[in-house]
């Protein structure tokens, strides 16, 4: 997965950068397949937070919120059949 940043560093309208919030953003996309991996919240759950992480990063366009949703989708198959 790769979330670009179209800001070269700049600040975002809530003052910190897009990096910066990219980095935030992969975090909790993490935590939420770990949490989903060690079978403390439900796929549907774990959809759920990875649509709303994506949602909340006004960085990205709607192709990379598709593009990452349907990577950190494969990691959860992978992880339920694992």
């Amino acid at each position: 997965m790769e979330i670009i940043d179209t800001n070269n560093g700049g600040p975002s309208r809530a003052g910190t950068s897009r990096s910066v919030l990219q980095v935030e953003t992969i975090k909790v996309l993490d935590e939420i397949l770990a949490d989903f991996t060690a079978q403390r919240t439900s796929m549907h759950d774990a959809c759920r937070l990875i649509a709303t992480a994506l949602e909340d990063n006004p960085s990205l366009t709607p192709e990379q919120r598709a593009d990452t949703y349907s990577t950190y989708g494969r990691h959860l198959e992978e992880a339920l059949i694992a």
